[in-house]
């Protein structure tokens, strides 16, 4: 019989979290990459009967041409396509001392390529602050993925920016008789740097 576990439930230890974005661009087409690693693991236990041990290990990277209709480089509209690799590494556990319910344990260690379509906008909202609003979809080889961002860069100079904005990121993963649901979600806090 099939059933449905969500690693919310399971996993609530963040070990680590790293996120890098690079782009260049020159009059109206550009090319950008964004690669994001996160690490979370946790053991619980509930009673003497029952425990669970899960770790998730999660890459992805993304390459991708920019379209910038604009005159001005990295404001207003712009549309993107490209790849978004995503390599997960799950290992979840479930030990229980019933002899009528049986310890279960999933492992996922595969890499999912995806077509990404995107869009986002630029305002700027003074002469030291500006938003950007992006939101992106994958489709290929996992069951889809949505993304969706809204980054506030201040103080700017010529240099780069503070960075503040929060992100979600759904990504299905389906494997024979396994379907995995993956929700990143939360603030993101950088620096910018121009060159």
């Amino acid at each position: 019989m099939p059933s449905t576990s969500r690693f919310g439930d399971i996993i609530s230890k963040v070990d680590i979290v790293l996120t890098g974005h690079a782009e260049t661009q020159n009059d109206h087409f550009g090319v950008m990459a964004d690669v994001s690693y996160l690490a979370l693991s946790d053991e619980t236990s509930y009673g003497n009967a029952l425990g669970t041990e899960a770790s998730l290990d999660l890459t992805v990277f993304e390459l991708a041409g920019v379209w910038s209709p604009g005159d001005d480089r990295f404001s207003g509209f712009e549309a993107f396509a490209g790849l978004r690799y995503i390599k997960p590494k799950i290992d979840a556990k479930l030990e229980t001392d019933s002899p009528s319910v049986p310890d279960a344990r999933l492992i996922l260690d595969k890499a999912f390529s995806d077509f990404m379509v995107g869009a986002r906008y630029t305002a700027k909202t003074s002469a030291r602050t500006e938003v950007t609003l992006r939101a992106d979809a994958s489709l290929g080889e996992t069951g889809g993925t949505e993304n969706f961002s809204a980054m506030l860069r201040w103080n700017r100079t010529e240099k780069g920016a503070w960075v503040l904005g929060y992100r979600l990121m759904n990504v299905k993963l389906d494997t024979p008789g396994t379907g995995v649901k993956v929700t990143q979600y939360g603030p993101v806090v950088g620096y910018e740097m121009k060159f």
